[in-house]
C-alpha cells in the first residue's frame, strides 16, 4: 500500500494529464473558431476606432458608460478607464445628460432609425465641442444597451450662427430701413411689408393681401393705374432678375393723403418680386418749386432785356418826335394860317402826342420813368379808376368793388395807378365780349419769407393786395407765359399795341411790387398786385396845385444848345430866337466845351442833352462846372428824372426838361432858370 504522499503525487499527475488531454482536445475542437472570432473583434474595434464619429455604449436602464471608441477618447482627452468611470453628465454635460437619460429610459421607445439630440460633449474644463448624438437601443448577452453616436457639428453650428447673424442683420436692415420694402410671391400675394411701408402708406399686410387690391387702393385713377402696372411689369420682363428701374407715381395712402413715391421693382431668381418704395414728396415739391423759380427768373431776365431794348427804342423815338412836334408847333404859330392847314397841323400834333404817350409806356415798362411817389389811399384811387372805367366798359359788364376797410397807405404815383386800373379793366372788357362781371377788391396781406421767394424777391412784411378779376374767356398756359411781354397781343391786327399789360408790369415793378396772373380757359382771369404798405404813422402828402397856363416871355440872354440831333437844335433855335434869345449850338459834349471856353462867360444858359456820343451830357456838365461853378444848365432827357438823369441834375444842373418837350415848356423852363426861380 502506497504512502499518502505517493497517492497525492499520482493524483496530481493524473489531474495534469487529464487537464492536458482536455486542453488538447479543446484546442483541437474550438480554437480556430475562437481565433477567428477574436480577429473579427479586433477588426471591428479598429474600424470603430478609425471612424470620425465618437461612439459610446451605454448600459440600460442605469445609463452608465460601458465602452467608447478611440475617437471619443481623443475628443474627451482622457484615458479610457477614467472616462468609463465618469457619470454620464460629466461626459455629455448636465443638460444633455438629462436629455439622454430621458431618451434612453425604458419608457422611451426608440425606433429603428434612432433618435437624435443636440448636446455638448465635454473634453476639458476649458473647451467644449458641439455634437449631435444619434441613439439606438440594442440587446445582446441578455442585457439592453444604447449605442450613442456623436457627430462633430462645430462647422455646422458656426455656419448656422453665421446664418443667424446674417438673418438678424438683414432683419434690422429691412425693418429699420428708411425705404418701404415689400416681398411679393409669384402669384401676386404680398408675403411681407416692413414697418416703413406701413408708416409710409398706412396699409398693412392684411389690407393689401395681393397686388390687385394694392393697385386699386393706391391708384384709384384707372388710367394712372394701368400705366403704373404696364411700366412695372414691362421693367420686370425687360430688365431681368436682380435689376430694377426707378419710377415715380402719385400714390393715395390709406388716410386719403397723396404722396409722390418712387418705386423700384426687382425680380428675384426665386420668382419673388422685391419692391422698394421711397417717399419723394418733399423732393418732388422742391423740384417743382425750383422749376417755378427758374421760370420766374428767366421771365425776369427776359423782361429786363426787353426793358433795356424798349428804353433804347424810346430814346430814339423821343428825338424823332421832338423834331416832328417842334416843327408842327412852329408851323402852327402864325395866326393867319388857313383853317384847313390849322386842322391838319392839329391832327399831326395830336398824333405826336399819342406817339409820345406810347413812348412813355415803353419807358414805363422799361422802368426808365421814375414815378412821382407819394402816400396814397389805394381804395380812393380804385374808386377814381372805376369812374373812368364806367365810361369805356359796356353796360352788359357789371363792375363790382369789394374794398377792405382801414388798409394802409401805399407810396405810389396816382397817374400810374390809374393806368394800371384802366389797362386791367380794358383787358377784362376785351375778354368778355358777351358780357360778364369785373370784380376789383383790395385787402391787407402779410408776406412771410417763403412768400417772398415765390413772388420773386418781395421782402417779408405788410402789403396791400389789389385783385382784378373777370369772368371772361380766360387764357391757356402758353398765352399766360407771354401776357407781360411788350407787343404781345392776341387781338386782331390794328386793335391792340400789346403794351397794356407790359405797362402794368413796369408800373408795378417801379413801385417795388409784384404782379401775378392766374387764368384758365373758360374760367376767367385774376390779376393779383402786391404793393408795399406804408407805416400808418406816415401821413399822406397834400396834393400839388395844378400849374396855371400862361404866356411865357422871352429875353436877350445867350443860350448854348447841346444836342446830337440837328433837327432838335433847329426847332429849339427857331423858337428861342423868335423870343429874342441869342442861340449857339454844339452837337457833342466836346464841342460844347470848346464853344463855352471860346465865349468865356458870355453864355448865360446851357441846354444840355444827356444821351450823346462821346463824353456825353453827364461828363460835359462836370467839365462845365469846373470852368464856371456858377454855370446854369438845363438837362434834357427822354428818361425823365430818374437814375442817371437825377444823379446828373444833383451834380449841379439848375433844371430838367423831359423829351420830347413842347416848345412852350422849353421857353418856360429857360425863363425860370435864367431868373433863378
Amino acid at each position: 500500500m502506497k504512502a499518502p504522499s505517493d497517492r497525492d503525487a499520482d493524483a496530481h499527475r493524473l489531474r495534469e494529464r487529464l487537464i492536458g488531454l482536455g486542453e488538447k482536445s479543446l484546442r483541437k475542437s474550438y480554437y480556430p473558431q475562437l481565433q477567428e472570432r477574436l480577429a473579427d473583434l479586433e477588426r471591428f474595434r479598429a474600424l470603430l476606432d478609425q471612424t470620425h464619429d465618437a461612439i459610446f455604449l451605454i448600459r440600460l436602464p442605469q445609463g452608465s458608460l460601458v465602452d467608447l471608441n478611440e475617437t471619443a477618447r481623443q475628443w474627451l482627452g482622457r484615458p479610457r478607464e477614467d472616462i468609463l468611470s465618469l457619470p454620464l453628465d460629466r461626459v455629455l454635460g448636465p443638460e444633455a445628460g438629462a436629455q439622454v437619460r430621458r431618451l434612453v429610459s425604458p419608457e422611451k421607445n426608440l425606433t429603428e432609425d434612432g433618435d437624435s439630440v443636440a448636446a455638448v460633449l465635454l473634453s476639458s474644463p476649458t473647451r467644449t465641442m458641439p455634437v449631435e448624438i444619434t441613439m439606438r437601443r440594442v440587446s445582446f448577452g441578455g442585457e439592453t444597451y444604447c449605442v450613442a453616436v456623436a457627430r462633430d457639428i462645430t462647422e455646422r453650428k458656426r455656419a448656422e450662427e453665421d446664418l443667424d447673424h446674417e438673418r438678424e442683420r438683414f432683419r434690422v436692415l429691412v425693418e429699420e430701413s428708411p425705404l418701404g420694402v415689400a416681398l411679393i410671391r409669384p402669384d401676386g400675394v404680398y408675403e411681407y411689408v416692413n414697418p416703413c411701408f406701413k408708416d409710409m402708406f398706412g396699409y398693412t399686410i392684411e389690407t393689401i393681401p395681393d397686388g390687385r387690391t394694392w393697385f386699386r387702393q393706391a391708384f384709384p385713377d384707372q388710367e394712372l393705374r394701368r400705366q403704373a402696372i404696364k411700366e412695372w411689369l414691362g421693367d420686370l420682363s425687360i430688365l431681368g432678375p436682380g435689376k430694377g428701374r426707378p419710377r415715380s407715381y402719385p400714390v393715395v395712402c390709406a388716410d386719403g393723403d397723396r404722396k409722390e413715391v418712387q418705386f423700384r421693382a426687382v425680380a428675384l431668381e426665386s420668382g419673388y418680386n422685391l419692391v422698394l418704395y421711397e417717399d419723394i414728396t418733399q423732393q418732388h415739391y422742391a423740384e417743382e418749386e425750383r422749376s417755378k423759380l427758374e421760370a420766374q427768373l428767366r421771365q425776369a431776365q427776359k423782361m429786363e432785356a426787353l426793358g433795356t431794348l424798349a428804353g433804347g427804342i424810346a430814346h430814339d423815338f423821343n428825338n424823332i418826335l421832338q423834331v416832328i412836334g417842334g416843327y408842327v408847333q412852329l408851323l402852327f404859330a402864325p395866326r393867319d394860317l388857313e383853317a384847313r392847314t390849322r386842322t391838319y397841323l392839329a391832327e399831326v400834333d395830336a398824333a405826336v402826342q399819342r406817339a409820345t404817350d406810347l413812348v412813355q409806356r415803353l419807358l414805363t415798362f422799361s422802368r426808365k420813368v421814375e414815378p412821382e411817389l407819394r402816400p396814397l389811399d389805394l381804395n380812393q384811387e380804385v374808386r377814381e379808376g372805376v369812374k373812368m372805367l364806367e365810361r369805356i366798359i359796356p353796360k352788359m359788364i357789371s363792375i363790382q368793388t369789394n374794398l377792405a376797410r382801414d388798409i394802409p397807405f401805399i407810396r405810389a404815383d396816382a397817374g400810374q395807378l390809374n393806368q394800371v386800373v384802366m389797362n386791367l379793366g380794358a383787358n377784362a372788357r376785351d375778354a368778355m365780349p358777351d358780357g360778364g362781371r369785373l370784380v376789383i377788391q383790395t385787402e391787407n396781406v402779410t408776406l412771410a419769407e417763403k412768400d417772398g421767394r415765390e413772388l420773386l424777391g418781395l421782402k417779408p412784411g405788410p402789403y396791400v393786395l389789389l385783385h382784378v378779376s373777370d369772368t371772361g374767356q380766360g387764357m391757356d398756359e402758353d398765352t399766360l407765359k407771354h401776357i407781360f411781354d411788350p407787343f404781345y397781343t392776341t387781338k386782331e391786327l390794328g386793335k391792340g399795341t400789346g403794351l397794356g399789360l407790359a405797362m402794368v408790369y413796369g408800373i408795378v415793378k417801379g413801385h417795388g411790387g409784384h404782379v401775378n396772373c392766374y387764368s384758365r380757359v373758360g374760367q376767367g382771369t385774376t390779376f393779383k398786385i402786391y404793393l408795399p404798405a406804408l407805416d400808418q404813422a406816415e401821413a399822406p402828402a397834400p396834393a400839388a396845385d395844378l400849374e396855371k397856363a400862361e404866356e411865357v416871355g422871352g429875353g436877350r440872354e445867350t443860350i448854348l444848345l447841346v444836342d446830337d440831333e440837328a433837327a432838335v437844335i433847329n426847332t429849339a433855335t427857331e423858337i428861342l430866337e423868335s423870343r429874342g434869345y441869342t442861340v449857339l449850338a454844339a452837337d457833342s459834349g466836346e464841342k460844347a466845351l470848346e464853344v463855352y471856353r471860346a465865349q468865356d462867360r458870355d453864355i448865360d444858359l446851357v441846354v444840355l442833352d444827356l444821351g450823346m456820343p462821346g463824353i456825353g451830357g453827364r461828363r460835359c456838365l462836370e467839365e462845365l462846372i469846373k470852368l464856371n461853378p456858377a454855370v446854369k444848365v438845363i438837362i434834357a432827357s427822354g428818361y425823365a428824372l430818374t437814375g442817371v438823369a437825377r444823379e446828373t441834375v444833383e451834380k449841379g444842373a439848375k433844371g430838367f426838361i423831359g423829351k420830347p418837350y413842347r416848345l412852350v415848356n422849353l421857353l418856360r423852363q429857360v425863363r425860370e432858370v435864367l431868373d433863378g426861380n
